[in-house]
């Protein structure tokens, strides 16, 4: 699939999956997050209900471009064999904005490396097709003033790169225009604005 830019594919609610092997139970929740604050608090809220489970690994994949991130966590497993799959699996679908926890309860008998990495793989997977994957945008805030006679263009200019949560502000000789914008339509936007606009103004933090 070929995504415009500031496009990404991503989870729409909470995806479950459960595997069974050698009687230890791999329970993975995929969910979809804002942020990295986000995803850690989901991580600390499944530690805390499931603090009896011998582990709770978790793989996540926040943002875009330079401000990506993704991290992953063993939980005391050997080196490579939960946290990798899990990301691995989100990666490999080319998500982003998502979170999955796996936990896993020790039924006694010890995995190899092979069997331990495939029970976090096939757990992370089902949670995955659990859910619907769509595709989102990353959005940046942006303002700018124009007068009151140019009003009409700025609105033009806005419902052309399809910006939401427009919010307009009343002054004296003008008026300021606040909304979310796909970060790919920044350019479109700052063309169809330059001859008019006063002030504008793209936060380049991308939500």
């Amino acid at each position: 699939m070929t995504l415009e830019e500031g496009a990404y594919l991503t989870i729409r609610e909470i995806g479950k999956g459960i595997y069974t092997e050698s009687r230890s139970k791999f329970l993975a929740f995929a969910h979809p997050v804002r942020n990295e604050e986000e995803a850690t608090a989901i991580l600390a809220d499944y530690r805390r209900r499931y603090h009896d489970a011998r582990h709770v690994c978790f793989a996540y994949v926040v943002g875009s471009g330079q401000n990506a991130v993704q991290r992953s966590s063993d939980d005391g497993e050997p080196s490579g064999t939960a946290g990798k799959p899990i990301l691995n699996c989100i990666l490999s679908r080319e998500l982003q904005q998502v979170a999955v926890i796996v936990v896993r309860y020790f039924g006694g008998v010890k995995l190899g490396t092979g069997p331990l990495g495939k029970a976090y793989r096939t757990a992370t997977q089902e949670a995955l097709d659990n859910t619907e994957i769509i595709v989102r945008h990353h959005t940046l805030p942006l303002s700018f003033h124009v007068t009151y006679e140019d009003a009409d263009k700025a609105e033009r200019a806005l419902k052309l790169v399809e910006a939401e949560d427009i919010q307009r502000t009343y002054g004296g000789e003008s008026i300021r225009f606040d909304a979310q914008i796909i970060s790919g339509r920044k350019t479109t936007l700052e063309s169809a604005l330059e001859n008019f606009a006063k002030d504008f103004q793209v936060t380049e933090t991308e939500k």
